[in-house]
């Protein structure tokens, strides 16, 4: 593949998804649930605009090159943050890279 095949592919992935930030692992006051990931997204700045989100799909690409997917699984708190869940748990040290949330919905069923 060509360098001028890879940058549209790079460009039409760009355009078919918002990247998000990693946050945190979902915290209680004693726990931590490392099965969700908070993920923070610009375009959302409240729960309502974070509730049109449920249900898309996610993806993630680790400093492997592996990619990991997942799903956004619900609004966390008010101020436009998500819980997403991934097929396999996002480390710790991945805190603060960016994850891809994608224009279109998938199979939450998948994910349970």
């Amino acid at each position: 593949m060509s360098t001028i095949e890879t940058l549209q592919i790079d460009n039409i992935k760009k355009s078919l998804s918002i990247p998000a930030l990693f946050v945190s692992h979902k915290r209680a006051q004693r726990r931590i649930y490392p099965q969700y990931a908070l993920l923070k997204m610009d375009t959302c700045i409240n729960r309502k605009m974070a509730k049109k989100y449920v249900g898309h799909a996610v993806s993630f690409t680790k400093s492997s090159g592996e990619t990991v997917d997942g799903v956004v699984w619900r609004p966390h708190g008010k101020r436009g943050v998500v819980a997403a869940k991934f097929k396999r748990n996002l480390r710790p040290q991945d805190v603060g890279k960016l994850a891809f949330v994608k224009l279109y919905k998938t199979d939450i069923e998948e994910f349970k």
